[in-house]
């Protein structure tokens, strides 16, 4: 059971990286077909999970994932920019500007909070900070290869792509599992053969 929800979320997890693929890759046709193909293949398979390990999906998020994401993602060349992330980043900046300024006069702080946020959201302070950031980093002369967040995200890309491929395996041989009440009927037929064997005994 432990293997069937950790598959199930290992292939959620696919997919919902796969649609925050950004619009930049998804103009290249390969790249494009190439994710939407790998949707196409994941989506069913999570609507097997779902059914599989009687979850409770009835909702209209999940209808939108099962039948429409992938046409959305070809007409649209992707869904990425319309996650809402932007808005938790927001939560985030103004809660830094928060315990960054301690200020008691409402008026102050409402004025240190907007230049603050005026600051952070500006594109061109966060390309020269990007700038300065890459100018400061050590130049080295030979390759090293990818970097400790590249190899780990190619890790994980590669345990959700395994976790697929061990979910048809999982299916083909088990297709269905006992729900929780089927197996607490069995449960209790067990402990009513067992009291009929004592009492005959």
């Amino acid at each position: 059971m432990f293997e069937s929800f950790e598959l199930h979320f290992l292939m959620t997890s696919h997919m919902v990286s796969l649609t925050r693929t950004p619009k930049y890759v998804m103009k290249d046709p390969v790249k494009k077909l190439a994710v939407l193909d790998q949707l196409r293949e994941v989506i069913p398979l999570i609507d097997k999970s779902i059914k599989r390990l009687h979850l409770s999906m009835k909702t209209p998020k999940r209808h939108y994932v099962s039948d429409h994401i992938v046409e959305m993602m070809d007409v649209y060349d992707g869904i990425a920019e319309y996650y809402e992330d932007w808005v938790e980043q927001a939560h985030q900046t103004y809660r830094k500007c928060t315990t960054i300024g301690k200020i008691r006069d409402k008026a102050g702080a409402a004025n240190y909070y907007a230049r603050q946020e005026k600051l952070y959201q500006n594109n061109t302070i966060a390309k020269i900070s990007e700038v300065v950031k890459k100018q400061r980093n050590r130049k080295f002369t030979t390759d090293r290869g990818p970097v400790k967040a590249e190899r780990e995200q190619d890790l994980r890309r590669e345990r959700r792509k395994n976790a697929v491929e061990q979910f048809k395996v999982l299916y083909a041989a088990k297709p269905e599992l006992s729900t929780n009440l089927q197996l607490n009927l069995i449960d209790c037929r067990r402990q009513e053969q067992d009291s009929i064997d004592d009492s005959v005994v």
